[in-house]
């Protein structure tokens, strides 16, 4: 090897071993505190977010690339410390690298746990979850489920050494005369080991029409899955087929009270008790302060935030009307905590960051009303054990601020440009809050 290679592949390794270091600082590691966010990690399908450190996967045709996005150095590191790797997938198709940051195949869920990286190789007949090295190396399949994850855009979790991921099975259906289309109509939720591979099979829901699990929490020894579905086909709800169904859907005749009853839609979450490995239905008696949902049972159209104790926390994602409310297991009390235009929201170690953005009221009459870019953002922390809202003023002028992780020093957000609709957000745009402009009271 010559000096040149030696010193690059040094360079790599060095860096890959900071990164590691913050990696372990959070993910599955423990922190120096203790309490119920230091074994659990959210996972999006194409990243995890760390204290310091972002786990990210771009898919590139049939390949997929990993690596890492330091917040501290506004720096990217591919999962692959070979002196000289371009990283590039043309160039590992040809033969001239083998780079230990891509892998064939569609991976999703990615992840670093124990010094090790995680991610699942999904394919049209199973998902595969493989383990390596920290740069990529010593690959190796931990467990393989003989289903797809095929709930797009789904958010599982990591908890307590273990995966909780929902898979399924499709079915081709007829979407007109000459034409099919694909619907899920099976999802179940299963429990992986990540140290020994062992998988648990928690629901058995069975098989619909249509399906979807898109998303699964763990708070408290419990597991939160939320499931929609409908009971009837689109023959059974009197549509030809589902483009007749499709073409209702966007005509002046449709409405969502009528659409929810034809199809037989259904919104639940559930509730898996670790313990005692019982599921059982969660009802907080739900019902949405939008009008055309009143009166309809079944349809928990809301999001949970987080639950501590004998309360849980839910977003109601009412369009231009958002609000966020506490609900009392024991006294079955609603407290509403905010209402906004707009409010995007973390939950990290008992507190609640949120941002409110305030509604153009020349545009509340549109399909899809913007923000007043005359007023603002607004950010707030819901502190869990005080059961207090206290309002920040670590705002930036022209800039919408996204809490996404914390670290030593403070708050780590996605920084955005001031826009009316605050639909897409840079990724590698950062902006640290320091702890001492964070409000306490």
């Amino acid at each position: 090897m010559d000096g040149e290679n030696y010193m690059n592949k040094k360079i790599i390794q060095i860096m890959l071993a900071i990164l590691l270091a913050f990696a372990l600082s959070g993910c599955g590691k423990g922190k120096v505190q203790t309490g119920e966010n230091d074994k659990y990690i959210e996972l999006e399908e194409n990243k995890s977010c760390c204290n310091d450190l972002m786990v990210e996967i771009e898919s590139y045709g049939e390949y997929s690339v990993i690596y890492f996005y330091d917040y501290s150095s506004k720096s990217e590191v591919y999962a692959c410390s070979q002196a000289n790797c371009t990283h590039n997938v043309e160039d590992y198709q040809s033969g001239k690298i083998n780079c230990n940051a891509i892998v064939k195949g569609e991976a999703k869920y990615p992840f670093i746990y124990n010094e090790k990286l995680y991610y699942i190789c999904v394919d049209t007949d199973d998902s595969v979850l493989w383990r390596s090295n920290i740069d990529g190396s010593e690959k190796e399949k931990v467990a393989k489920l003989d289903k797809p994850l095929i709930n797009i855009g789904a958010t599982f979790c990591v908890y307590d050494g273990k995966l909780y991921i929902a898979s399924g099975v499709q079915e081709e259906v007829e979407y007109s005369e000459n034409s099919s289309s694909c619907f899920i109509v099976e999802s179940e939720v299963y429990e992986i080991s990540i140290d020994s591979g062992k998988i648990r099979q928690l629901t058995n829901m069975g098989k619909k029409p249509s399906v979807s699990c898109d998303m699964i929490q763990c708070f408290e020894g419990k597991v939160y899955i939320k499931y929609s579905f409908n009971e009837k086909t689109y023959n059974e709800a009197g549509f030809k087929d589902a483009k007749s169904y499709s073409d209702w859907h966007t005509s002046d005749d449709f409405s969502m009270k009528e659409d929810i009853d034809r199809l037989g839609k259904k919104q639940n979450y559930y509730v898996y008790d670790l313990k005692n490995n019982k599921l059982d239905k969660l009802d907080i008696e739900f019902q949405s302060t939008l009008e055309e949902y009143k009166g309809i049972e079944d349809n928990d159209c809301y999001y949970i935030i987080c639950v501590k104790g004998n309360k849980l926390y839910y977003q109601d994602p009412v369009l231009a009307n958002r609000t966020i409310v506490s609900y009392d297991f024991n006294t079955k009390e609603k407290k509403e905590i905010l209402n906004a235009y707009r409010i995007v929201y973390k939950y990290i170690d008992d507190k609640i960051y949120m941002v409110s953005t305030y509604m153009n009221e020349n545009t509340k009459d549109e399909v899809i009303p913007k923000a007043d870019l005359n007023i603002s953002p607004k950010y707030y922390i819901y502190d869990l054990n005080k059961e207090e809202l206290i309002e920040q003023h670590y705002g930036v002028d022209g800039k919408i601020l996204y809490v996404i992780d914390e670290n030593d020093e403070g708050l780590l957000t996605y920084e955005k440009a001031f826009d009316e609709n605050y639909d897409f957000i840079d990724e590698h745009s950062f902006y640290e809050i320091q702890k001492n402009s964070i409000s306490k009271k």
